[in-house]
């Protein structure tokens, strides 16, 4: 099957060049406040699941992180964006699904937003997946069954709201909505499923109208990215069968590479990579590859520059740091070379775990709950400290700000301080 799915690939990515059209995009939004200290959206600023915070503690054996504040939180496994003072996520009761604000300092509960029934999942487990995308003034959400929502950041009163099953045709992935949405300029991206040319949609932030929408996609688990590759801004959908680029004002394609996986699961966002490349990964036996994106004559190519199956993305996306990518091979902590796929270690006991990168070091969530502080190093694997901090499934990426390390399960959320003690600045 794998030999035979890979022969199928490299053919149709050999062939699969297309025009460049008309190009542009709006003027950059503001995703968050402009604090640098915020994570306002699923893996932080960029979606790249870096931080650029300095002064995070470098060795938890001699000086071990503190927990702040504890407290339960109901089923789900949306992220956390924090803004300011305040940190947004979702989650679900039996009966409900919520989008819940609560104080950053000590965990209060600030408000709730009603935002329908809950999704059912015998296997993963219920609640919501996506994660808020958070500004000063709105917090914009996807609930699990395509309910689209715009809450006031102060109150959570609603200001807009759109079911994008009913108005824009879209079809219900197996394990329900997962994207989390992309703010650009005054536009919001998602790919609904929708059939008849909207598979991939953009709303407007203010009403919640349709702008555009295209492309006849099965929707993914991924969330969409902005980027500029080759000087071409563009946003990116991870779809159920394709890594698609479009333009950003107008949903035009530009360039496409098929990419099946089985029951449709491409889950990991893709990782853009100096040098217009791009890093795409996905579970049940498919694996990774990175493209380099150019245009000849006004027409986009997507040539691979190496494909194999030693990281296999089935839920986590991966952290790129220098010319290495460091992620989860299924249940395996992995660390690749970029420019040749080679694996450079491989590290057992963490699950199906989750990451992100901070001051030379990756924070480590195992499914099981234990925060692990592990060098980014290609060298070899080289754990600083564990900790165990949840007792539930924890399928979510932690989120860091203002040296405070944000992590759920399906039964609580928490809070801990990884400062060192001289103070928290961002790297230029």
């Amino acid at each position: 099957y794998n030999g035979t799915m890979n022969r199928f690939w490299m053919s149709l990515v050999a062939g699969s060049i297309f025009m460049a059209g008309e190009v542009g995009a709006s003027p950059v939004a503001t995703p968050a406040s402009q604090e640098s200290a915020d994570w306002p959206q699923w893996l932080g600023p960029q979606r790249d699941g870096r931080s650029t915070e300095v002064g995070i503690i470098g060795d938890w054996r001699t000086q071990p992180p503190t927990t702040v504040w504890q407290r339960p939180l109901g089923a789900g496994f949306s992220g956390i964006s924090v803004v300011g003072d305040r940190i947004f996520t979702m989650f679900s009761t039996t009966t409900r699904e919520f989008v819940v604000c609560l104080a950053a300092t000590d965990g209060r509960e600030l408000w709730r937003r009603d935002i329908g029934a809950p999704f059912p999942d015998t296997q993963g487990g219920p609640g919501p997946r996506s994660t808020p995308t958070v500004t000063d003034e709105s917090v914009f959400t996807l609930g699990s069954n395509g309910l689209l929502v715009a809450l006031a950041t102060e109150d959570g009163s609603l200001r807009w709201k759109r079911n994008i099953i009913e108005k824009d045709g879209g079809r219900i992935p197996r394990w329900g909505y997962c994207q989390s949405p992309l703010l650009h300029g005054d536009l919001l991206y998602l790919d609904t499923g929708g059939s008849k040319e909207r598979g991939l949609v953009a709303y407007d932030i203010k009403t919640g109208n349709k702008q555009w929408s295209s492309g006849d996609y099965r929707p993914g688990y991924s969330a969409p990215i902005f980027t500029t590759l080759d000087d071409t801004p563009q946003v990116l959908f991870f779809t159920a069968s394709s890594l698609v680029s479009v333009i950003p004002t107008t949903g035009r394609l530009l360039w496409e590479i098929p990419w099946p996986t089985r029951y449709g699961v491409n889950a990991a966002t893709p990782v853009v990579l100096p040098g217009d490349r791009v890093f795409v990964s996905s579970g049940y036996g498919t694996g990774a590859a990175v493209f380099r994106i150019r245009t000849e004559a006004d027409r986009f190519t997507a040539n691979p520059i190496w494909r194999n199956r030693r990281m296999k993305n089935k839920m986590t996306t991966s952290i790129a740091h220098g010319e290495h990518i460091y992620g989860f091979n299924e249940d395996r902590l992995v660390c690749l070379d970029l420019k040749t796929g080679q694996r450079a270690w491989s590290h057992a006991d963490l699950g199906r775990g989750n990451l992100l990168y901070a001051e030379g070091h990756l924070l480590v969530l195992t499914e099981d709950g234990a925060l692990v502080l592990v060098e980014a190093s290609s060298r070899s694997y080289v754990e600083k400290g564990r900790i165990q901090v949840l007792s539930g499934t924890a399928w979510t990426v932690p989120s860091l700000s203002a040296g405070r390390v944000y992590l759920r399960d399906t039964e609580s959320i928490v809070c801990m301080d990884l400062s060192s003690g001289d103070g928290i600045t961002t790297a230029p």
